[in-house]
Protein backbone atom coordinates (compact mmCIF):
# COMPACT_ATOMS: atom_id res chain seq x y z
CA UNK A 1 0.00 0.00 0.00
CA UNK A 2 1.14 3.65 -0.43
CA UNK A 3 -0.71 7.30 0.33
CA UNK A 4 -2.52 9.40 -2.00
CA UNK A 5 0.90 12.07 -2.27
CA UNK A 6 2.68 9.28 -4.25
CA UNK A 7 -0.44 8.35 -5.86
CA UNK A 8 -0.52 11.59 -7.56
CA UNK A 9 2.91 11.59 -8.84
CA UNK A 10 2.60 9.13 -11.93
CA UNK A 11 5.68 8.06 -12.44
CA UNK A 12 6.30 7.03 -8.61
CA UNK A 13 2.58 5.52 -9.05
CA UNK A 14 3.41 3.45 -11.43
CA UNK A 15 6.80 2.27 -10.00
CA UNK A 16 4.67 1.31 -6.71
CA UNK A 17 2.66 -0.67 -9.39
CA UNK A 18 5.13 -2.92 -10.45
CA UNK A 19 6.72 -3.22 -7.59
CA UNK A 20 3.68 -4.91 -6.12
CA UNK A 21 3.08 -6.94 -8.93
CA UNK A 22 6.79 -8.06 -9.05
CA UNK A 23 6.79 -8.71 -5.09
CA UNK A 24 3.63 -10.92 -5.29
CA UNK A 25 5.20 -12.95 -7.72
CA UNK A 26 8.59 -13.27 -5.92
CA UNK A 27 6.13 -14.01 -2.86
CA UNK A 28 3.99 -16.84 -4.60
CA UNK A 29 6.74 -18.44 -5.94
CA UNK A 30 8.89 -18.77 -2.55
CA UNK A 31 5.69 -20.15 -1.05
CA UNK A 32 4.88 -22.61 -3.61
CA UNK A 33 8.93 -23.48 -3.68
CA UNK A 34 8.34 -23.96 0.18
CA UNK A 35 5.43 -25.97 0.10
CA UNK A 36 6.67 -28.31 -2.94
CA UNK A 37 10.02 -29.19 -0.53
CA UNK A 38 7.95 -30.31 2.69
CA UNK A 39 7.89 -34.22 2.74
CA UNK A 40 4.14 -35.57 2.31
CA UNK A 41 1.94 -34.98 5.77
CA UNK A 42 4.27 -31.89 6.91
CA UNK A 43 2.39 -28.91 8.07
CA UNK A 44 3.01 -25.87 5.69
CA UNK A 45 2.64 -22.06 7.25
CA UNK A 46 1.40 -19.40 4.35
CA UNK A 47 3.61 -17.07 3.93
CA UNK A 48 3.29 -13.46 3.61
CA UNK A 49 4.75 -10.76 2.13
CA UNK A 50 3.72 -6.38 3.84
CA UNK A 51 5.03 -3.50 2.27
CA UNK A 52 3.33 -0.39 3.95
CA UNK A 53 4.78 2.60 2.17
CA UNK A 54 3.90 5.75 4.66
CA UNK A 55 4.65 9.94 4.20
CA UNK A 56 7.37 11.32 5.97
CA UNK A 57 7.86 14.75 4.71
CA UNK A 58 6.47 16.91 1.93
CA UNK A 59 8.29 20.08 0.89
CA UNK A 60 7.25 22.07 -2.32
CA UNK A 61 10.22 19.57 -4.22
CA UNK A 62 10.47 16.99 -2.42
CA UNK A 63 8.47 13.84 -1.10
CA UNK A 64 10.05 11.85 1.38
CA UNK A 65 8.71 7.97 2.08
CA UNK A 66 9.23 5.13 3.92
CA UNK A 67 7.94 1.89 3.95
CA UNK A 68 7.73 -0.97 6.71
CA UNK A 69 8.55 -4.38 5.45
CA UNK A 70 6.65 -7.82 7.16
CA UNK A 71 7.54 -11.41 5.40
CA UNK A 72 7.02 -14.57 6.55
CA UNK A 73 8.75 -17.17 4.35
CA UNK A 74 7.92 -20.68 6.32
CA UNK A 75 10.88 -20.21 9.15
CA UNK A 76 10.62 -19.54 12.91
CA UNK A 77 9.43 -16.48 12.80
CA UNK A 78 8.95 -13.87 10.45
CA UNK A 79 11.04 -10.88 9.45
CA UNK A 80 11.05 -6.97 9.44
CA UNK A 81 13.21 -4.64 7.32
CA UNK A 82 12.37 -0.66 6.27
CA UNK A 83 12.79 0.99 3.00
CA UNK A 84 13.05 4.69 2.09
CA UNK A 85 12.45 6.64 -1.02
CA UNK A 86 12.66 10.12 -1.58
CA UNK A 87 11.32 11.55 -4.55
CA UNK A 88 12.06 15.06 -6.76
CA UNK A 89 9.41 16.11 -8.12
CA UNK A 90 11.61 18.62 -10.07
CA UNK A 91 13.20 15.74 -11.68
CA UNK A 92 10.30 13.24 -11.66
CA UNK A 93 12.59 10.85 -10.33
CA UNK A 94 14.26 9.17 -6.81
CA UNK A 95 17.41 11.17 -4.97
CA UNK A 96 19.91 8.97 -3.14
CA UNK A 97 19.98 10.34 0.58
CA UNK A 98 24.07 11.01 -0.08
CA UNK A 99 23.49 13.15 -3.35
CA UNK A 100 21.82 15.85 -0.78
CA UNK A 101 25.22 16.74 0.60
CA UNK A 102 28.04 18.18 -1.10
CA UNK A 103 30.16 16.10 0.81
CA UNK A 104 28.21 12.81 1.85
CA UNK A 105 31.26 11.80 3.85
CA UNK A 106 31.42 15.41 5.75
CA UNK A 107 27.83 14.92 6.35
CA UNK A 108 27.69 11.39 7.63
CA UNK A 109 30.50 12.79 10.33
CA UNK A 110 28.86 14.97 11.47
CA UNK A 111 25.39 13.43 11.95
CA UNK A 112 27.30 9.90 13.73
CA UNK A 113 27.63 11.24 17.08
CA UNK A 114 24.11 12.35 17.24
CA UNK A 115 23.00 9.04 15.81
CA UNK A 116 25.22 6.58 17.78
CA UNK A 117 24.28 9.30 21.01
CA UNK A 118 20.72 8.32 20.40
CA UNK A 119 20.72 4.88 19.41
CA UNK A 120 22.91 3.91 22.89
CA UNK A 121 19.99 6.17 24.52
CA UNK A 122 17.55 3.69 23.20
CA UNK A 123 19.16 0.44 23.92
CA UNK A 124 20.17 1.58 27.29
CA UNK A 125 16.13 1.93 27.86
CA UNK A 126 15.23 -1.41 26.37
CA UNK A 127 17.75 -3.65 28.33
CA UNK A 128 17.01 -1.59 31.36
CA UNK A 129 20.39 -0.43 31.49
CA UNK A 130 22.63 2.15 32.46
CA UNK A 131 24.96 4.34 29.88
CA UNK A 132 27.72 3.93 28.81
CA UNK A 133 26.27 0.04 27.73
CA UNK A 134 28.56 -2.90 28.86
CA UNK A 135 29.74 -5.55 26.31
CA UNK A 136 31.54 -6.12 22.89
CA UNK A 137 30.41 -6.80 19.63
CA UNK A 138 27.84 -5.67 17.47
CA UNK A 139 25.40 -5.57 20.41
CA UNK A 140 27.18 -2.54 21.48
CA UNK A 141 28.99 -1.24 18.38
CA UNK A 142 26.68 1.81 16.53
CA UNK A 143 25.66 0.74 12.86
CA UNK A 144 27.71 3.03 10.13
CA UNK A 145 25.17 5.88 9.67
CA UNK A 146 26.22 5.23 5.53
CA UNK A 147 24.59 1.65 5.56
CA UNK A 148 21.02 2.96 7.05
CA UNK A 149 18.04 3.21 5.80
CA UNK A 150 17.39 7.38 6.50
CA UNK A 151 14.22 9.02 5.61
CA UNK A 152 13.88 13.42 5.70
CA UNK A 153 11.58 13.98 8.54
CA UNK A 154 9.18 16.85 8.63
CA UNK A 155 8.53 17.34 12.30
CA UNK A 156 5.84 20.41 12.04
CA UNK A 157 4.23 20.06 8.95
CA UNK A 158 6.16 23.20 7.36
CA UNK A 159 6.83 21.74 4.38
CA UNK A 160 10.52 21.90 5.36
CA UNK A 161 12.72 19.06 6.76
CA UNK A 162 14.33 19.10 9.98
CA UNK A 163 14.97 15.99 10.93
CA UNK A 164 16.56 12.78 9.90
CA UNK A 165 15.13 9.39 10.63
CA UNK A 166 17.38 6.21 10.81
CA UNK A 167 15.40 2.93 10.32
CA UNK A 168 17.26 -0.07 11.58
CA UNK A 169 15.95 -3.52 11.52
CA UNK A 170 15.99 -5.91 14.31
CA UNK A 171 19.55 -7.74 14.31
CA UNK A 172 20.91 -4.14 13.15
CA UNK A 173 21.70 -2.65 16.42
CA UNK A 174 20.47 -5.39 18.68
CA UNK A 175 18.81 -9.00 19.27
CA UNK A 176 15.71 -9.66 17.67
CA UNK A 177 14.10 -9.80 20.87
CA UNK A 178 14.51 -5.41 21.24
CA UNK A 179 12.36 -5.37 17.94
CA UNK A 180 13.63 -2.36 15.50
CA UNK A 181 15.05 0.92 16.36
CA UNK A 182 13.95 4.33 14.95
CA UNK A 183 17.03 6.90 15.45
CA UNK A 184 15.62 10.62 15.56
CA UNK A 185 19.02 13.15 14.42
CA UNK A 186 17.72 16.66 14.32
CA UNK A 187 19.50 18.57 11.35
CA UNK A 188 21.90 20.85 12.97
CA UNK A 189 23.52 23.82 11.45
CA UNK A 190 26.46 22.39 10.12
CA UNK A 191 24.69 19.86 8.57
CA UNK A 192 22.27 22.45 6.76
CA UNK A 193 25.53 24.29 5.33
CA UNK A 194 26.48 20.76 3.81
CA UNK A 195 23.51 20.32 1.83
CA UNK A 196 23.47 21.33 -1.76
CA UNK A 197 22.17 24.69 -2.56
CA UNK A 198 19.47 23.44 -4.40
CA UNK A 199 17.51 21.38 -2.25
CA UNK A 200 18.67 23.90 1.00
CA UNK A 201 15.41 25.81 0.80
CA UNK A 202 13.74 22.10 1.49
CA UNK A 203 15.55 21.83 4.58
CA UNK A 204 15.62 23.73 8.17
CA UNK A 205 17.63 23.34 11.47
CA UNK A 206 14.89 22.00 14.12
Amino acid sequence: AWPAEAVAIPALNTRFVADAVRQREEALRMAEEDRAARPRGASFHGHYFSQQWSVYGSSPRLLSLAAKIDTFTGGAHGNSAYKVLLWDRSNDGEVDFSALFTDAAAAYSALTPLYCAELDRQRAKKRRESLPLQGEGWMVECPPLAEQEIAAVDTDNNGRFDTLRVLIAPYGAGPCAEGSYEVDVPLTAPVLRLVRSDYSAEFQTQ
